[in-house]
């Protein structure tokens, strides 16, 4: 799925609920202080799986079944050109459906953005 030398992001987290037919598609970037970097790697990530879903899911299955996010966790400050650089993502994932933390303990974050709802 990836070929040598691409950078993708860290983890690709899949969230299913029982009681909903909608399946959260999660690409997880931790990072030390690059965001740009980290947008890239999960862009990338995201184009290649989403390539991959169109080969081998229905495209009404797959728009209407499948939530898309992105979550990248970032160890030190925030950059100073950060807003500029996540509105990239939020272009492709959509507003609500993005987030970026920094500086401060992630143990509940993940689990918390990926029970709300996309958009």
């Amino acid at each position: 799925m990836v070929g040598e030398g691409v950078k993708v992001c860290d983890y690709l987290v899949l969230y299913l609920k029982d009681d909903q037919d909608r399946e959260i598609v999660c690409f997880l970037e931790l990072k030390g202080k690059k965001l740009e970097d980290a947008i890239k790697q999960v862009i990338s990530m995201h184009q290649r799986v989403l390539a991959l879903a169109r080969e081998k899911i229905d495209r009404e299955q797959l728009q209407n079944n499948v939530g898309w996010k992105a979550c990248i966790c970032l160890h030190g400050q925030a950059p100073r050109n950060g807003a500029r650089i996540e509105n990239q993502l939020i272009e492709k994932f959509g507003k609500g459906n993005v987030r970026i933390k920094h500086g401060v303990k992630h143990d509940k974050l993940l689990g918390e953005f990926l029970r709300e709802k996309t958009k």
